[in-house]
């Protein structure tokens, strides 16, 4: 046993302690308290050790407040070409778990911080910011991550390597630094991987490699630009004995190592964050255009301690790698956003001092990222860094290799860098490519579509340029070997297979580009005039594209003269020059193609003639030495207007500024055999009076397939690849069954990633072109095929024409005006999402017996209008008059609209008409003439926002008004809907606009003979009564936000404010008049159901949480307004609410043989039986409320309801008293005072229990805590129920 002091600097949190356990006992024991030094701001705490290994974490009352966690995206996974479909399938599923690992993770932490927080003085539970391994699996009892020491021979050691090769070989000198930048796990999966690949970076004769961050980031899977812990490894790349032996082997081999640092910011759930936020970290983001996470402030100085907190953390850090690593050097990752040159200096020079006090390699390298790259922060002008990474020499590489944009005095400024007034060599590091840009090979391929032997010439243009130019040089893994992957934070794995033998050397390209790359690094390396600093450009002719510059050493020895030369030679043009003289040669005599052959020329006169000097590159350098350079160019084929086609269609589109449209290829789908060729695009014809670009066709009976194409007026933006939704395990079924779920939901997200980069691949081919053309489905087709339908697998509208006319479909409707449809104020609506409620249109309509069991009048359903992909809410939809395909057909949706009419119960749509979707086709027509050119409000942007304020003078249109308004109207005409809920009615802000499309709406729905009342509830967050029609606003009602939260604040948290529920069970009192101003809900699809908040928030589970529920519900259906249900919350549905796949669990209220949903078939009787109660008795749809008891201390409220607009205004029935118990007790025996009748009264809800009251007063017995009691006046449930149905 021996002594070991834990310590945690924590001065201002008022309370530390320990956890502490072996590392194979599961449970910690008591926390052990650590003690506060007040003169050093240390908690510490000594215990006595055996040797062995230990888990421990600290824990704080936190001085920091909180922000949730997001949840990590899931990264893309590019197929590896030499594996199998299967082999490819089985990385991506280890890929997906591990991500939903990760993502169970985050939610877990966000699940305890808020279970924290209810306590006054916060605990937070955490690993030592210090900790030098960490066990991220959830080895605590809690599943949190727990920080790893090992304790040996009575002291803490991080493992047990001995180094072997320090001072083995001499390390190159920072000026002759050639870099190879790498990904550990896209490199070769683990430290000890890369290890066994030694040879290769020996063979490729590299001097150092530059090692992205290896810090512990959340997950498995990443970049590592969110470090976590600053002082532990990475666990998936391997453990730090595995790190050490990898980097003295390089060391053993002459190499250098560099590491990754990210000192600007950290993760969002690093230790610190937490403990004391604001002690650590700025408040708020210096510039939240570029936030990455909390972000260190090094300008907060603790005068009381006398220490630079974040300063002092991070140099620790720093020292730590130093140190126990013998790392040669650190790239600052964002030293643009650091913006602290002050630290920088300090730091980089205590880097380089610890460098040189450990005794060996005493070159140390600080580079930083500074975007844009600028002079003034290297140490040769004064600033921080030894070199930083030369950004601008990408750009200007990138736009002549690329975009054959060769901008001369540009390219020269970044080939001599002095011009830029940069001063030494080791000032820039020049670089074609990073882990943070596509390498050359896929920038030519995407945006040029130059490919195979072309494109890797241009390559090699740029490595020769890149080696020969003035500066040190980098080389981004794989850009050597040909690797055409695209960047991704995801797994991007080498493909080695592409210098392997083959035996039809189909990879001879990658093997020779692998050549050519070695050739040139030894070139550099051997060749001392290019680590010189003299470089002057000898010759260049604009006219002919060519620019020659000169390299030499000043060396005197003349033994080695001849070597000391070199001159580069590039040719920029499109053409090949037989003979070019090149003058200025700086010696006449022999000089040789190092990258030819050594072909040999002789310079005299000082004119160098070069013989073929061809368009296409052959890269050669001479012996003296001579790097002869060329470049040929790549001529877009010029683009053909227009002619013709004799097929005919009658389409018009209104674009009235764009300067050409044509109808894209129509197709007559005869069979399912025909295949989808591109036929001749047809000119349409631009009428100047209306603004509508036309085309008339003669078209025989069928379906038909179509595409518009205009000239855009619209600038682009990419757009988003969607994250992969959550998809929460269905407890009914198999787990083999809930993998096939998740890999059917898993397959068809990748499908629609895959559909979104092929749209922005597709934009930027068509951007090349002086007049961009956008191929897009018509904004008004009634049907879309999205599965790639045209023959650049883009989607089609499609149009059924039949009798000589455009049609829908052949659905015929049965059951308008069958029966009487409920009016506004008897309206009880039940929300829901088709696909997770069964699936599909006509799966819904099969469960219809449900619904009239249930006794609801009205259903609202979730947006149902096209959107991007297969699984979602729909609330960025793409066109506004489509279907979304994958919940059936038109005419199913027809039949399930007219079934639930059937049975007398209304259908309202939900409408997103404030934004649409980033791809929806007017974004790219011509984006502000539809939308706003900037959102109102980016905290709440969900995409473009349809402009309501824009008038067109010249053809008296409102552009965006029309458009939803037909898109509206067409829904009442064709799908027959009842009414529409107006989603973000508050970020559409323009109340005239609704005012006007509300009335229309509803005269619609006049005009077309049944169903003649109409209902428009908004979504106004937060609710206000001027909202509503009845105060001068837009709407006939609109969603009772401030019931919900107040409801919910009594019902999760008993946080029960006497007055604020007052105010939104009589919401009267907050200015609304009318029942159907407010539709009241408990829950919603954007919110939690109150019995998953209830687990989640406290723990609160079985039948003390069924009760709440029925409370809430109770209270919902007996107070002022509407009443609306989120589907599942009337069995017991549990699932959280998530916009990917959560579906309804129909076993919660099947038959069991065990009975073990009772609770859940419980549950949706009491629902039933409210909603009887609320549909029966007159007195819950009247307007009048009044509170009539109630008693604070007690927690007992009472209030009655009751109906006088039939004749007798004391007839029996129409009188409801409600008492609540908000108490955590159960009153055996409880008076309510002030009951309006004497007589008897009916318990509806509790099996007609008898209450005689008698002098205004009603005694209850056996009031249960968190329960309602509803009292009927002279009429039983079982007597109304027998009167109704006679």
């Amino acid at each position: 046993m021996a002594p070991y002091t834990f310590e945690l600097f924590a001065p201002y949190n008022k309370q530390a302690g320990l956890r502490l356990k072996n590392a194979n006992a599961r449970m910690f024991g008591l926390d052990i308290p650590m003690e506060l030094n007040p003169d050093d701001g240390y908690w510490r705490v000594t215990l006595d050790l055996a040797d062995g290994i230990y888990h421990y974490q600290f824990k704080v009352v936190t001085r920091s407040w909180f922000e949730v966690e997001p949840e990590p995206a899931l990264p893309d996974y590019i197929d590896d070409e030499t594996k199998s479909v299967d082999e490819n399938e089985q990385i991506r599923k280890t890929y997906r778990e591990e991500h939903e690992k990760l993502v169970q993770q985050v939610k877990e932490r966000n699940q305890k911080r808020e279970e924290e927080i209810t306590f006054t003085e916060v605990w937070y539970t955490f690993v030592d910011p210090y900790a030098t391994e960490v066990d991220e699996r959830g080895s605590d009892d809690a599943f949190r991550s727990v920080g790893i020491l090992i304790f040996k021979n009575g002291k803490r050691i991080v493992d047990e390597y001995e180094w072997k090769y320090d001072n083995y070989v001499p390390l190159a000198g920072n000026d002759k630094l050639i870099i190879y930048e790498i990904h550990i796990g896209d490199f070769q999966d683990r430290f000890k991987d890369v290890t066994e690949k030694m040879e290769y970076f020996v063979s490729l004769g590299i001097t150092a490699v530059e090692i992205m961050p290896i810090k512990e980031y959340p997950g498995q899977i990443g970049w590592g630009y969110t470090p976590r812990y600053y002082f532990a490894v990475e666990s998936a790349y391997g453990t730090t004995a595995e790190l050490k032996e990898m980097i003295d082997t390089f060391h053993k081999h002459g190499i250098r190592v560099i590491m990754d640092g990210v000192y600007n910011h950290c993760d969002v759930s690093a230790p610190y964050t937490a403990i004391d936020h604001d002690y650590w970290f700025h408040h708020e983001p210096k510039d939240p255009k570029y936030c990455w996470g909390p972000e260190w402030n090094y300008g907060k100085f603790d005068e009381k301690f006398q220490v630079w907190p974040a300063r002092k953390y991070i140099a620790d850090s720093v020292q730590y790698f130093i140190n126990e690593f013998h790392t040669d050097g650190i790239r600052f990752d964002a030293a643009t956003q650091i913006n602290n040159d002050e630290f920088l200096r300090i730091l980089s020079q205590q880097a380089k001092q610890q460098a040189r006090v450990r005794g060996y390699a005493p070159d140390f390298f600080c580079v930083g990222e500074y975007l844009p790259d600028r002079i003034e922060s290297v140490l040769s002008n004064g600033g921080p860094m030894d070199g930083l990474w030369h950004d601008s020499f990408y750009w200007k590489l990138r736009d002549a290799i690329v975009f054959d944009a060769v901008n001369w005095n540009e390219l020269k400024d970044v080939i001599d860098s002095r011009r830029q007034g940069y001063r030494n060599l080791v000032d820039i590091v020049n670089y074609q490519s990073n882990h943070d840009h596509d390498r050359l090979l896929v920038e030519l391929g995407k945006e040029r579509q130059i490919f195979d032997r072309d494109a890797f010439h241009r390559v090699r243009l740029g490595l020769a340029i890149q080696a020969t130019a003035f500066g040190l040089m980098m080389i981004w893994m794989g850009e050597e070997i040909g690797e055409y992957k695209e960047k991704t934070p995801g797994v991007a794995k080498l493909d080695w297979s592409l210098i392997e033998d083959r035996e039809d050397n189909s990879n001879s390209i990658n093997r020779e580009h692998l050549q050519y790359y070695k050739d040139v690094i030894q070139l550099r390396k051997r060749n001392a005039a290019l680590t010189t600093p003299n470089l002057d450009f000898i010759y260049e002719h604009t006219d002919n594209q060519i620019l020659v510059w000169y390299r030499w050493n000043n060396e005197t020895d003349k033994s080695r003269i001849q070597e000391n030369h070199v001159v580069v030679v590039c040719n920029w043009s499109s053409q090949t020059y037989e003979k070019y003289e090149i003058f200025n040669m700086p010696r006449n005599g022999h000089w040789y193609e190092w990258l030819n052959n050594d072909k040999e020329y002789l310079v005299e006169h000082n004119k160098l003639i070069i013989a073929k000097f061809t368009k296409k590159i052959t890269t050669t350098t001479i012996s003296t030495s001579y790097n002869n350079i060329l470049e040929w160019l790549h001529i877009l084929s010029n683009y053909s207007h227009l002619t013709t086609n004799k097929l005919a269609f009658d389409s018009k589109m209104q674009m009235p500024e764009c300067l050409y449209v044509s109808l894209l290829h129509l197709l007559h789908y005869l069979s399912p055999f025909n295949t989808f060729l591109q036929g001749l695009d047809i000119p349409m014809e631009l009428n100047p009076d209306d603004g509508y670009w036309r085309v008339t066709l003669d078209l025989a009976d069928g379906i038909y397939h179509y595409q518009f194409k205009v000239v855009t007026r619209s600038w682009f933006e990419v757009e988003p690849e969607p994250a992969l939704p959550d998809y929460i395990d269905d407890e009914t079924k198999s787990v083999d069954e809930n993998e096939q779920i998740r890999k059917t939901y898993r397959e068809e997200h990748e499908k629609l990633v895959q559909q979104v980069k092929e749209r922005n691949q597709k934009r930027e081919e068509e951007i090349t072109f002086t007049e961009v053309w956008y191929t897009f489905v018509d904004p008004y087709a009634t049907e879309v095929d999205e599965r790639g339908s045209d023959d650049a697998f883009r989607s089609v509208g499609i149009l059924i024409f039949k009798n000589g006319k455009r049609i829908v479909d052949e659905y015929e409707w049965k059951y308008d005006n069958y029966v009487p449809l409920a009016g506004n104020d008897k309206l009880i609506i039940y929300e829901i999402h088709i696909g997770d409620f069964q699936d599909r249109f006509r799966d819904v309509t099969e469960k219809m017996e449900y619904f009239v069991s249930l006794g609801i009048t009205a259903v609202e359903i979730m947006p149902i209008k096209e959107y991007p992909g297969q699984i979602g809410w729909g609330y960025t939809p793409r066109y506004h008059f489509a279907i979304q395909s994958t919940y059936g057909t038109t005419a199913e949706l027809k039949e399930m609209i007219d079934t639930f009419h059937e049975h007398g119960i209304r259908v309202i749509m939900d409408g997103v008409y404030n934004h649409c979707d980033v791809s929806a086709p007017y974004t790219a027509i011509d984006h502000d003439y539809w939308f706003l050119h900037e959102p109102k409000d980016r905290v709440w942007c969900w995409g473009p926002e349809w402009n309501f304020e824009k008038y067109d003078e010249k053809y008296k249109i409102w552009p965006a008004r029309k458009y939803v308004g037909d898109s509206i109207r067409y829904f009442i005409n064709e799908f027959h809907i009842d009414g529409i809920r107006f989603d973000a009615a508050t970020q559409i802000a323009n109340d005239e606009f609704l005012k006007v499309v509300v009335q229309q709406s509803k005269q619609q729905a006049r005009e077309r003979g049944f169903g003649a009342e109409f209902y428009c509830v908004g979504e106004y967050l937060p609710d206000k009564p001027e909202y509503v029609i009845s105060n001068d606003g837009p709407m006939d009602g609109i969603w009772h936000d401030s019931f919900y939260w107040k409801i919910r604040e009594a019902m999760v948290a008993d946080t029960v404010n006497w007055n604020d529920l007052k105010d939104v069970i009589d919401p009267r009192r907050q200015g609304y008049k009318n029942t159907w101003d407010v539709v009241n809900y408990q829950s919603n699809h954007d919110h939690d159901r109150l019995l998953v908040d209830l687990g989640k928030e406290h723990q609160i589970f079985d039948e003390d949480a069924f009760r709440r529920v029925r409370m809430a519900f109770a209270i919902q259906a007996t107070s002022f307004g509407l009443m609306m249900i989120w589907m599942g919350a009337e069995f017991g549905e549990y699932k959280e609410k998530t916009p990917g796949i959560a579906k309804l669990d129909w076993s919660l209220i099947e038959d069991r043989e065990d009975n073990s949903n009772a609770l859940n078939k419980k549950q949706l009787q009491y629902y039933k039986d409210v909603i009887q109660l609320h549909k029966l008795n007159l007195a819950l749809t009247a307007q009048n409320l009044e509170f009539i008891f109630e008693e604070e201390n007690d927690q007992i409220m009472a209030w009655h309801r009751w109906n006088s607009v039939v004749h007798d205004p004391h007839a029996e029935g129409n009188h409801v008293i409600v008492v609540c118990n908000w108490a955590s007790k159960t009153y055996e025996k409880y008076e309510v005072l002030n009951i309006p009748r004497n007589g008897h009264w009916y318990d509806w809800l509790n099996d007609d229990k008898e209450y005689l009251v008698e002098n205004n007063k009603l005694i209850i017995d056996d009031f249960v805590d968190h329960t309602v009691r509803v009292f009927v006046y002279q009429i039983k449930k079982c007597v109304e129920l027998k009167r109704v149905s006679s």
